[in-house]
């Protein structure tokens, strides 16, 4: 069950392994027992992978905390936190072949009762999760102040769902699209299948409004009304994501096309253009090609 629903989330499938962990919790302390409670943490680990959920950590927590915990034990539950936290709530869990087959390996349902144990099981091989990693964060970053940023949007795939930015998407081959609906900044829609797939997750560039987008009294400024015609809105609109659309096929590292010549632009260690010569950079980009 862990394995059929890693890095889903899935409600159900947490439930129904969260019960059984509850009713084993308080049998008797024995290695079969013992044994199964291991896997069921590792399984709802699986399942919630990524997601940091904190209803699961609390149990994680309470299984860590008991008097007697071997070994092996020992291993299952650090396992099971840090399948939880993956990537600091950036990666969870594909279910390709790949995946499934370095899952299965490296959650080899015997754990080894001392460091040296390798009799049943290489303890090697339980680094193998990682051929199951994906990256599946959404993070929208403002393209003024150049940093990430808390941003509404809904998934659009079987159904819709809203979210928060940054957060875990689903599987990519379940996403259509991504729309910012975020009062506060512009509108937009990132098709997400057929997008060439990045070990950086997805970044979705956008752009406050003038004025922000919450109420209040008074009279709006000049720019601010301006932005609030429809007309105006949309050519702002269609020119800045135009121009940030050029520069994602870069994806913001130009270390490797202009290494013998980067004078015109100020790129830090993360590869990131500096702010003050976006639009510079951009140019530039654009008469080279």
């Amino acid at each position: 069950l862990g394995v059929r629903f890693a890095g889903t989330g899935s409600e159900p499938a947490k439930r129904i392994l969260m019960g059984h962990i509850k009713k084993l919790i308080g049998s008797p302390d024995r290695a079969m027992h013992e044994q199964c409670l291991c896997l069921l943490a590792i399984s709802v680990a699986c399942v919630m992978a990524g997601s940091g959920d904190l209803e699961t950590l609390r149990m994680l927590r309470a299984l860590q905390a008991r008097k007697r915990v071997n070994y092996g034990s020992g291993m299952a539950i650090g396992m099971s936190i840090g399948f939880l936290f993956l990537g600091g709530g950036r990666l969870a869990f594909g279910r390709g072949r790949k995946a499934v087959a370095g899952l299965l390996i490296s959650l080899f349902p015997h754990f080894p009762s001392e460091s040296s144990d390798n009799r049943s099981h290489l303890q090697a091989l339980r680094h193998l999760y990682v051929l199951g990693v994906e990256n599946r964060q959404i993070e929208a970053i403002d393209v003024e102040s150049w940093e990430s940023v808390k941003v509404k949007v809904e998934i659009h795939g079987d159904e819709v769902v809203k979210k928060e930015t940054p957060c875990l998407l689903p599987e990519k081959h379940k996403i259509k699209s991504v729309r910012v609906v975020d009062e506060a900044y512009f509108s937009r829609k990132v098709k997400v299948q057929g997008a060439p797939t990045s070990s950086d997750g997805l970044r979705v560039y956008v752009m406050k409004k003038n004025g922000g987008g919450g109420g209040g009294g008074g009279a709006q400024s000049g720019s601010a009304t301006a932005a609030a015609d429809p007309s105006v809105r949309k050519s702002i609109q269609e020119e800045d994501l135009s121009y940030l659309k050029n520069l994602r096929l870069w994806n913001l590292k130009l270390t490797h096309t202009f290494s013998t010549n980067l004078l015109f632009c100020n790129i830090n260690k993360n590869g990131i253009i500096d702010r003050g010569c976006i639009r510079a950079t951009y140019d530039k980009l654009i008469s080279a090609s």
